[in-house]
């Protein structure tokens, strides 16, 4: 899979223009597939029933890619890494992963937290002699 596309980007599929709205990962097949939420271009989004789904895979072209800043594309960035791990696995193993994955940056952060606030004592601590 490649990097994820911006939001606002226009892709073809089957000849067709879409707009992108946002990406998600949807159930396919048993396995997870990295998909857009999009709407037919030129249009946009009219009705409910102008909202769908494609899949990354069905896009055969890229027109135009929406608009990005360094935070959108660390964003996207770490957004490709994740659907990348998760891509084709089944709903409860994906799950799992990032219930432990949520669980290791939670203790990661705890720790980060704790050594500044350690830091900071140690240093307000040098300020008194």
């Amino acid at each position: 899979m490649e990097q994820i596309l911006p939001v606002g980007s226009v892709v073809g599929v089957q000849g067709k223009k879409l707009l992108l709205l946002g990406a998600a990962l949807k159930e396919l097949d048993g396995g997870l597939v990295a998909s857009y939420y999009a709407v037919p271009y030129p249009r946009g989004f009219v009705t409910a029933q102008s909202l769908g789904f494609v899949s990354a895979r069905a896009i055969d072209r890229v027109y135009a890619r929406g608009y990005e800043d360094p935070v959108g594309s660390r964003y996207l960035e770490g957004l490709s890494l994740l659907y990348q791990e998760l891509e084709g696995k089944e709903m409860q193993e994906a799950e799992n992963l990032l219930a432990e994955a949520g669980k290791q940056f939670a203790e990661e952060a705890a720790r980060l937290r704790s050594e500044k606030a350690a830091g900071r004592a140690a240093g307000s601590e040098g300020e008194e002699r």
